[in-house]
């Protein structure tokens, strides 16, 4: 199997909960979210930017494979500021500019999404490795639509976009060495169904995320 035939897979199995799909960031896209929802989102996406690094730890420490260690070291560099700015104080950065409350408690479909997370990274290398791709191309994928909506909310300084617009660089590289680690596993006989089962519960995870600041923006739209 080449590196494009898995790619292929991968995207296959992540196609039917693709974020840039969800209600939530469609009506992103469509110029349709208010400052209070912008504000909700960032309160609550601030709990994956911050549980991400022990995410990428949880993964390194199931791998035996030099190569898949060192990808997850430089990744987890890059999330905790060893390289830049830490990405929790980008996305604090954000938050300030659309008014995110900095104490708000998680909603129950971000703690759902957490725990989903947690347990995936959890469980054997492949999976990790999977679970972690289908997050890290995601997060990439919808960078360039994310800030390009915010500008057309105002939200247009520097400081307030460098979390996308960074991220829109840096998880294609990380997603690349992420799937070149469930290449190697792979080829160490392990499953290509359990890496494709694996993307499908971590897009899931994801979409229950968004799934919460939906509710929300709903329950303000009925309100209204």
């Amino acid at each position: 199997m080449t590196t494009a035939t898995l790619e292929q897979a991968l995207q296959a199995a992540l196609a039917p909960r693709d974020l840039l799909t969800h209600p939530f960031y469609q009506a992103w896209s469509a110029g349709e979210l208010r400052a209070e929802d912008l504000a909700r989102y960032a309160e609550q996406y601030r709990f994956q930017v911050t549980a991400l690094p022990e995410l990428l730890r949880r993964a390194r420490s199931l791998s035996r494979d030099t190569d898949t260690e060192a990808e997850l070291s430089r990744n987890l560099d890059d999330e905790e500021g060893r390289t830049g700015v830490a990405h929790a104080r980008l996305w604090e950065a954000f938050g300030a500019a659309v008014g995110a409350a900095a104490e708000a408690a998680p909603l129950p479909e971000t703690r759902a999404s957490a725990e989903a997370l947690a347990g995936l990274v959890g469980e054997d290398e492949l999976t990790a490795l999977a679970a972690l791709w289908a997050y890290e191309i995601q997060t990439a994928r919808v960078a360039d639509t994310k800030e390009q909506g915010l500008r057309c909310y105002g939200v247009n300084s520097p400081a307030a976009l460098r979390f996308f617009r960074l991220h829109g660089e840096l998880d294609v590289h990380h997603a690349r060495g992420l799937l070149e680690g469930i290449e190697r596993c792979l080829a160490r006989g392990a499953s290509l169904e359990a890496a494709k089962a694996a993307v499908e519960r971590s897009a899931r995870a994801q979409w229950t995320f968004l799934d919460g600041t939906e509710r929300l923006r709903q329950e303000r739209l009925a309100a209204a």
